[in-house]
C-alpha cells in the first residue's frame, strides 16, 4: 500500500477547517410567521350560535351546559345518559323561549317602526319641496340621473348592477358592484325603481318602509330596523332575459293522495343583493306619469 502524502493530508485538512465568511455562509430559512386564527374562529362560533339561534334568552348557566354538551360531541365522546328523553325535553324548552322571544321582538319592532316611519315622514315630506326628485303612485320618491338608453327592464328580466344602499341618516347598510338579479326578486321600491331605467341609466330611489323591508323585526347585526326608509344610489349596467326552462322535462309527476302541494316558497329573503321582498299588499305599480315612454 502506498503511504498518504502527509501534503495531501495538510492540504485537506487546511480546507476542511477553512472559516467560511458570513457572506458566504447560507442563512437559514426564516421560519413563517404564525398565523392568527383567532378572528376565523371566532366567527365560526358566531355563525354556528346564529344558525341555532341560541339568541333567543338563554340564560349564562344555560349557555354553559349548552357548550358542555357540544364540547362532548366534537371530542367524539358517546351521548349523555338517557339522551333520548333529554333531547325531547330540550326541544319543548327551546320551542317555548322561541315563542316568548318572538313575540316579545314582535313589540319591539311596532314601537321601533312608530319612531321609524315619524322620522321618515318628516323626511319624504322636506322631498316634496326638493326639485328634481319625483314620487310615483306607489310613493315611491326618485331622482332619475341618467335615463340610458333603450328599453326598460321587466319584472322577469335579470339585471346587472352597481348599487349603494344607506339609510336616511347616511348609514351605509349594503353595497355592490357587477350585482345580478331578477327583477321582481328584490323588495318592491327596488324592483320599481329599476324599471323606470334603461342601459346605462343611473337613478337615487328613495323607499319607504312599505316598499322595502316593513315592519318585520330586523336581524342580529343588521343595521336596517322596523320601518326604516331606504335611500339607494343605482346604475343599470346590463339587462338580461331570464333564461328559458330547460325543454323536454314534461310535468312533474303528481302528488300522493295524502300530499297537498306546497302554498308557496319558504319564508325569508331570497338570494342574492339586495334580499327579497317582505310580505306586502302593496299591488304591483305601473311606471309614473311623469316619465314618457318611447314610441
Amino acid at each position: 500500500m502506498r503511504p498518504t502524502s502527509l501534503l495531501a493530508i495538510s492540504v485537506v485538512s487546511l480546507v476542511a477547517w477553512t472559516p467560511v465568511s458570513a457572506e458566504e455562509a447560507v442563512a437559514p430559512a426564516p421560519a413563517p410567521a404564525p398565523v392568527d386564527t383567532s378572528a376565523a374562529f371566532k366567527s365560526m362560533g358566531y355563525a354556528m350560535a346564529s344558525q341555532l339561534r341560541l339568541n333567543i334568552g338563554f340564560s349564562d348557566e344555560e349557555m354553559e351546559q349548552i357548550f358542555d354538551g357540544m364540547r362532548l360531541a366534537a371530542n367524539g365522546e358517546t351521548e349523555p345518559e338517557g339522551f333520548k328523553e333529554a333531547i325531547a325535553q330540550a326541544q319543548q324548552i327551546y320551542m317555548a323561549k322561541m315563542q316568548e322571544f318572538q313575540q316579545a321582538e314582535q313589540e319591539r319592532a311596532k314601537l321601533v317602526a312608530e319612531e321609524n316611519k315619524a322620522e321618515a315622514a318628516a323626511f319624504f315630506a322636506s322631498l316634496d319641496e326638493k326639485e328634481g326628485i319625483l314620487k310615483t303612485e306607489s310613493g315611491l320618491y326618485y331622482e332619475l340621473i341618467e335615463a340610458g338608453e333603450g328599453e326598460a327592464p321587466k319584472e322577469t328580466d335579470r339585471v346587472k348592477v352597481n348599487y349603494r344602499g344607506v339609510l336616511i341618516d347616511g348609514r351605509e347598510f349594503d353595497a355592490n358592484e357587477n350585482a345580478e338579479f331578477m327583477v321582481n326578486r328584490v323588495v318592491p321600491g327596488f324592483s320599481e325603481g329599476l324599471q323606470l331605467l334603461k342601459k346605462g341609466g343611473k337613478i337615487k330611489l328613495y323607499i319607504p318602509s312599505e316598499l322595502g323591508y316593513g315592519d318585520r323585526p330586523s336581524q342580529p347585526g343588521r343595521l336596517i330596523e322596523p320601518g326604516d326608509a331606504l335611500i339607494f344610489d343605482v346604475e343599470l349596467l346590463e339587462i338580461m332575459e331570464a333564461p328559458t326552462p330547460p325543454k323536454g322535462l314534461g310535468s312533474p309527476p303528481p302528488l300522493p293522495p295524502n300530499m297537498k302541494p306546497p302554498s308557496g316558497p319558504p319564508p325569508g329573503p331570497p338570494p342574492g343583493p339586495p334580499p327579497g321582498p317582505p310580505p306586502s299588499n302593496v299591488p304591483p305599480t305601473s311606471p309614473p306619469k311623469e316619465i314618457p315612454t318611447k314610441d
